[in-house]
Order: C-alpha cells, then structure tokens, then sequence
C-alpha cells in the first residue's frame, strides 16, 4: 500500500511541475500525497477530479497586482487586468514582455486548470519503473524559486529600479517560463539559495525566448550585490551567456523593434555594459565596450569611457578622467546603427535657440549663450567650440578651454587642454532653457567610428599659419631670415610642415642683425604651436628655451624682442635683449608683459595679479620710473582733483589714514586702499590736465627709490608687490638666474630727459653702444 501511494504522490508532483505550477509545489505536493491515499483507498477518480477543481478555482482567483505593464505601449493596466480575469487560461501567446528601461509587460502562463486538464485520466496507469524514472530526471527546483522568503526580496526591491523581468517565487510564471527555467535547471544544478529573475519576449518575432539570470541570495542580502550566470532560452533549450558576472542592471527594451536586453556589470570595480539581441535565432551582444547604456525613444545611448579629456602639450599626451562620452544609435533590423550628424557653425546652432523679443528671460539666456559662444579669451584662458546637430532632435557642442589656469585644476603648473561637452534635446525643433540637457568631460564626437578621423582633422594647421610653413618661409622670407632658418636647420631639423616665427632687426645696436625665431610643430589637440625659441646671432644658432607653447613673437621699440606664450608657473611672456652679440632675457621675475597708450612697457609680477610695474623702452633703453609719495592736496591742481579724491575717500569710510598716493614721472598716479577685508590698488592717468582711471585690482603699488639689476639677475623692487608673500615669491624666482643674464645695472629713473624732484638727471641705460654693451647714459632735460 505504502509504495503504491508514493507512486501516486510522485505522478501527481511531476504533472504538477510540468505543467508551469512550480511558484505553488508545495501546495500540489500535499494535493498529490491526499490523491495517494485515495487511490490506495480505491477513491483516485474523485480526489483527482476533487484536486483539479479546488486548483481552477484557486488559480482564477490569483492575483495579478505583482504584474508589470509596458507604459510605453499604452496598454491600460486595468483593462490587462479584467482581460486576464476573463480569460479561461493565459497562453503562451500573450507572452510579449516589454519595457523601454522602467518597466515590463504582464506576462501570463497557463492556469491551473489548464494543467490539470493534461493529467492522465484516473484509469490511465503507468508502471512503476516508469514513474520513479521520470521523478528522477526531473530538476530539482530551488527553495526560494519556489516561494522567495520576505527579507530576500526586500534585499531584491532596493535593486529592482535597474532591473526588469518575473522573479521566480515571487511572480507568476507562465508554461513557457516555466519550460525555460526547466531548461536551465536540467542543465545545471543550483543551490536552494539560488534566485531567478527571467525576462520572456519574442526576440527574433519566433517563439517566446527567455533571458534568465541566476544568482544567489546570500551577496544580494549580505551586500546588495548580484553575481551570477545569464541564460538564453530559445524556445527549446537553454545556452549560457556569461558566468560568474556581478551585475548592476537587467533592462528588457521593448516599442522599439525586436526587443532587446541591455546588461550593465562590475569587472574589477568598472562599469561595463552591453546590449544583447536575437538575431535567425542566433544570441548576440553588440555594443560591448560601452560603461553605461540607456534606452531612448528610437534606440540607446552609450556611455563610453572618456579616455581623451585633458591634454598636455609639453610632452603631447592625454590624460583620461572618470567621466564618460555619450554616442546615440537609432534601433534597425540588423541591430543598431549611429546616429546621423551634421556639423553646425555658431550662429545656426544660435537659430535654435526660442527667444521671442517679448520674452526677456530668454533673450537674456540667448546673449548669455551669444557671449559664451563668441568670446575667444577669458582671463587667460582660451575657448575653441565644434557645434553638431543629431538627428532631428538634438544638438550639441564640444568645448576646448586652454591655459594655466585649467592645468592648475589638474595639478599641473602649465597650460594644458580640457574638453567637455554639452547636449541638449530639442523641443519642437527649439532649444529652450528648459531642455533636457547633459554635459560632461571628455572629447566628444558624434560618431564613435570617425572619432579618430576627427582628432587627426584637429592636426590640420589653419589658414592663419599658412605664411609660416617652413618651407614657404625659407622661399619668401628676407634674405637676413632665410640664412638665420638655414643656420638654424643645420644644428636641429624639423619637418616641411612645421611653423616658423622669426625677427631680424639690428638690436644692440653695432651695425649688425641678430634674428630671433620660434619653429615647431602645429598641436591641433592643445590649438597652438609648439615651438623651440632660436636666437641667431654673430656665434651662430643658439637654443634659448625648448618645447614653448607659442602664441605670438613681438618685435619691441628697437632693441628688444617678446616671445609670448602660455603660462608655465605663472610666466606666458619672456622678455629679450641682446648684449655681447648674445641674447639676454630680461625681467625673469616678470611672468606678462604689454604696452600701454604712451609705448611704455608694463610688466606683471608671475604668478601674481598684482599691479604692473611701468618701464620706458624708447632709445634703446629699459628703466624704470620712479615712483613717491605724495599728498592727498596734490590732487587737488587737476580739474576733477577734488571728486577723484571725495571718491577714494567715501571708500575707506572717509579715513585718510587707510589711503597712500603714489605719483610716477610716467604721468600715473597710483593710490594704495585698505581696510579690515584687506587692499587694493587704482592707477590714474593725467590726461588734460584730467584724472582718468585705468586700471585698478587687489593689492598694492609699492614705492620706487632705487633698484638694482633689471637683467633678471637679481631682484628689482617692483612697484608690482602685493604683499609680503608676493615678496618671497619674487625673491625665490630671481634667485634662481641663469648664466647668461647680462650686466645691465640701473637705478630708478623718470623718463628720458627729465630730472627728479631733486634735480638730479635721471640715468637710462643704452643698448647702441658700438661694442654691444649697455652703458649708464645722462640725458639733458628736454
């Protein structure tokens, strides 16, 4: 009797789990032992037929609250819902799973009641062999397949926005589900512990196929970690994907064509994802270098990682970042295809823009976007942009920032380049501040494809270089600069494509040309030449400084020559002269130079902001003008003295201790405010026997007695110091002097031909002396 009831009891199981019961096995084990004990008991007909009913009934009255629906499809929840409730039984058909990454379609199996109605008739029998030997190849299914316990799937909850699909245990499986999960399970033995989460569609527009991920729990409530093997079930049996995987997000894609998964894992703490489809039945992963993949209305968006974000000139190489580069591609019958794109100049990306002349907030935001756009150089930086329309619906821009102070945000005292991006989706073919807008680092280009055909175009060297290629210099420059560059070629070579700067002029004087040049190569990436500084005089070529980020060479007066550049610790411009037929760099401690209205030189401390110090440079000359306090009732003899003074007092609360005057023989009066929050500094210019303001910053103008060496040897008291830190720093940089740097010795001087207060004769210092030297010079008073 004993064993004729487990006979039955393992029947009845295995029809049960055949027939797509398995969240409920437990519930059919215990039908199965009672129809057992009937049959022992000669009553098998009416238990089964009594189980068969209870079990229809139980299943029309199953739930579906836990069912997802596709909002993209538009199908209402509860219209899904009632259908399903009508339905005498769900068929494998209505299987089309479905989600554009926030969710999925129900997903219905087989009732109850259809699975009953399979069953053998009550005087249908079987052997006994036969029997044990199909409950002997059935899977065992894992524990919490069959009922997945509360505090798993609260661990599960947590990390179900970056995952769609049924959770075996937990939602209602279909026939079909239940035949994939079968088909796993038969190939591989997992552990009671072990969850499922299945995501059913037809992905090759054939039978429902299944992508299953099996994982174990113990990680997931430990800490929230998925790790386990992905599946592909193709109708008929079941292949894995990938083993052993951490995984970060399951989204099953559906509206868009054949449906997709997209899979996003952790190997060795990086992101990586990857979009698997069906393709002639065939599984196939596309798209697998990308971080971080999402759905959008016409295919995905890829997240590369951005490898290319920071470049340095100085030894021409890149610097990746933890950021990402977003390429589109649109959904097709072969998988997927980037997105088309066109490139746009600034004023037809502008044409986008909404801003209707009654609306001034957004006029407002399109000037701001006007004066982003337009504006070339912002406190030393520069700004190159690239515009790119995508599609139909989106548009785009990659921005290049070049300078010091971006190499300072990166921990490097040189200027480098940054790239970053921006895209924004259009609304209605306009772009509004409110668009959907994302932005990051890195070098961006539409296609991922042409990018590398895109960073070699940066190589092409602009119209603007094209009267300094090498090799058309050497054709049509002076005959003086031709043999300078050939003296040049014949110690250091350089390719036909490179540029060259060059200024030959007689500059100390003795009868004699001397030329300085700068030749290097076009760096597309950085958008500047890069050059090595050449001075070529009686001793030949000389390499004077190596791998400069050039901008310009600037002939001054006519005895000096400025190499200007980018910032490298605080110095963009380096000063020379020429003396002993060698060339001298002057100023070492200052890092920019430029001349003012009246051709004075102005010259700024490095590294600093601090006011400049002035410098006249005509005749062959490089003095200083001396700079002394005055009184405030000086002011008073300019017409508008006495409103310049009332506004410099009303500053400092009317106090005139907190104020100092300066006045230079270089028709500038400098006035030094303080106050608890700290100093600053206004220049003013007499002009008509009028004060104009032309300058003003923190900081203060110091006083000019007398200085020392203005070779770049020694220190020279600046009128440029800001304050006692600024002061070390100089001390530090003129400490540090090279070999050549040239005994030009001067004192603080006025401006040529004029006498200080005292009646002494201002001393000036000469470049034009016949043997190349620099002599101290009185100048009569004009």
């Amino acid at each position: 009797m004993k064993r004729k009831q487990v006979t039955a009891a393992c029947l009845m199981a295995a029809t049960m789990l055949f027939s797509g019961c398995t969240p409920n096995i437990s519930e059919y084990a215990a039908r199965a032992q009672q129809a057992g004990k009937s049959f022992w008991e000669g009553e098998t007909t009416d238990a089964m037929a009594q189980d068969s009913d209870a079990a229809a009934t139980a299943d029309d009255e199953t739930s579906v609250a836990g069912e997802t629906q596709n909002v993209s499809t538009g199908t209402d929840t509860a219209a899904a819902t009632n259908e399903w409730q009508d339905s005498a039984a769900a068929t494998d058909d209505e299987i089309q799973g479905g989600t554009t990454a926030t969710g999925g379609e129900a997903q219905h199996g087989d009732t109850a009641a259809t699975a009953d109605s399979e069953m053998p008739a009550a005087g249908e029998t079987q052997t006994d062999t036969a029997t044990e030997s199909a409950a002997a190849t059935a899977p065992q299914i894992p524990a919490l397949m069959t009922e997945v316990t509360d505090s798993v799937y609260e661990a599960y909850a947590q990390k179900s926005d970056a995952f769609t699909g049924k959770l075996a245990g937990h939602d209602r499986l279909s026939r079909a589900e239940n035949a994939a999960l079968t088909a796993v399970l038969s190939q591989k033995e997992y552990g009671d512990k072990t969850l499922c989460l299945q995501n059913m569609a037809k992905y090759d527009s054939n039978a429902n196929e299944s992508f299953l991920l099996m994982f174990e729990s113990t990680p997931l409530t430990a800490r929230g970690r998925i790790s386990g093997d992905l599946w592909y079930y193709d109708g008929e049996s079941a292949r894995l994907l990938e083993k052993g995987i951490v995984v970060t997000g399951l989204q099953q894609v559906t509206g868009i064509g054949n449906p997709f998964v997209i899979l996003e894992t952790e190997v060795s703490g990086k992101k990586q994802a990857a979009v698997w489809t069906v393709k002639d039945q065939k599984c196939e992963k596309l798209l697998e270098d990308a971080e971080t993949i999402e759905a959008t209305k016409d295919g995905v968006c890829t997240f590369y990682p951005a490898e290319k974000t920071v470049y340095d000139p100085l030894v021409s190489e890149w610097d990746s970042a933890e950021e990402t580069v977003p390429v589109y591609y649109e959904r097709t019958a072969d998988g997927f295809a980037e997105r088309s794109y066109r490139e746009l100049t600034a004023s037809e990306y502008l044409a986008y823009v909404s801003a209707e002349d009654s609306d001034e907030e957004a006029q407002a935001w399109k000037e701001k976007l006007e004066e982003q756009f337009y504006t070339q150089t912002d406190e030393n930086t520069e700004y190159t942009y690239w515009f790119y329309a995508i599609g139909e619906d989106k548009i785009a821009y990659r921005c290049r920032e070049a300078g010091q102070s971006v190499g300072q945000e990166e921990g490097i005292d040189h200027a480098v380049a940054k790239y970053s991006w921006c895209i924004s989706s259009l609304d209605q073919g306009k772009l509004t501040k409110a668009s959907e807008t994302i932005s990051g680092d890195g070098f961006f280009f539409p296609s991922r494809l042409e990018q590398e055909e895109a960073l070699e175009s940066l190589e092409d060297i602009p119209n603007e270089f094209t009267k300094n290629r090498l090799n058309k210099v050497q054709k049509t420059a002076r005959a003086a600069v031709g043999q300078a560059v050939a003296q040049i070629l014949e110690v250091q070579e350089y390719p036909d494509d490179a540029l060259c700067f060059a200024e030959t002029a007689d500059y100390d004087g003795n009868g004699k040309k001397e030329t300085f040049a700068a030749i290097g190569r076009y760096d597309g990436a950085f958008g500047a030449p890069v050059c090595d500084l050449w001075f070529v005089g009686a001793d030949g070529a000389v390499l004077e400084e190596e791998n400069f980020a050039f901008k310009e060479l600037e002939k001054l007066g006519s005895a000096f020559v400025l190499y200007r550049g980018y910032e490298v610790s605080g110095v963009s411009d380096m000063l020379f002269g020429v003396q002993e037929q060698g060339a001298v760099r002057l100023l070492k401690q200052m890092g920019h130079f430029e001349l003012d209205d009246d051709g004075d030189l102005m010259a700024w401390t490095a590294g600093t902001e601090a006011a400049p110090g002035y410098y006249d440079i005509s005749l062959r000359t490089l003095t200083e003008y001396r700079l002394e306090e005055i009184r405030e009732k000086e002011l008073l003899q300019y017409k508008n003295g006495k409103a310049v003074l009332k506004s410099i007092l009303r500053q400092v609360g009317s106090d005139s201790g907190k104020i100092q005057i300066l006045s230079g023989e270089n028709d500038r009066i400098h006035v030094n405010l303080s106050d608890a929050e700290g100093s600053w500094y206004e220049t003013w210019k007499v002009e008509n026997d009028r004060l104009v303001l032309t300058d003003s910053g923190e900081g203060s103008v110091k006083e000019v007695h007398e200085s020392g060496d203005v070779s770049g040897q020694n220190a020279v008291s600046q009128n440029s110091a800001v304050s006692e830190r600024e002061a070390d720093s100089i001390s530090e940089n003129n400490a540090a002097a090279s070999d050549r740097t040239g005994s030009i010795g001067t004192k603080s001087v006025t401006k040529s031909g004029q006498k200080s207060e005292n009646g002494t004769e201002s001393p000036a210092f000469d470049f034009s002396a016949p043997d190349g030297t620099a002599k101290e010079t009185q100048t009569e008073q004009e």
